[in-house]
């Protein structure tokens, strides 16, 4: 049986995640949907319209194979993993989402290849989270849980 206080407690602080990740978008969208439009980008939870750079789009495009991009979802998710340890990351959504970050620190069989022998659970840290923002900084978001 949980107290009042402890009810309490535990909606300010939902509250206040939500709060500091305002900046997550609504609505993730296919890489399909997002090359098809005029200006690519996402509505966030706070309303704003945040613009996915169109040179991201095509690096992101050169990695995975047709078949598979309907199910890259962007912007790409990294969530804050208290749970994995500090300054523990996963990313969210597809293995595709997964194998566009990976790239960027290992030279990665083709994606075919490498679905077939990736592991189950993909930690990142902190220092790696500097190198996908500085690549990827309108097509990834990092979320706090």
């Amino acid at each position: 049986m949980t107290s009042p206080m402890s009810d309490r407690l535990s909606k300010f602080l939902q509250h206040e995640i939500d709060q500091i990740n305002n900046h997550l978008p609504k609505k993730v969208l296919s890489l399909k949907a997002i090359e098809k439009m005029e200006k690519p980008g996402v509505y966030l939870r706070d309303g704003t319209f945040n613009d996915i750079e169109p040179k991201e789009i095509e690096r992101i495009k050169n990695l995975i194979p047709d078949q598979f991009k309907g199910q890259v979802r962007l912007p790409i998710i990294i969530t804050r993993r208290r749970d994995l340890g500090r300054g523990a990351y996963t990313v969210g959504s597809s293995d595709p989402n997964l194998y566009v970050i990976l790239s960027l620190f290992d030279e990665l069989q083709d994606y075919k290849r490498w679905k077939t022998k990736k592991r189950e659970i993909n930690v990142l840290y902190r220092y790696q989270l500097r190198k996908i923002r500085k690549e990827y900084p309108t097509s990834t978001v990092v979320a706090f849980t």
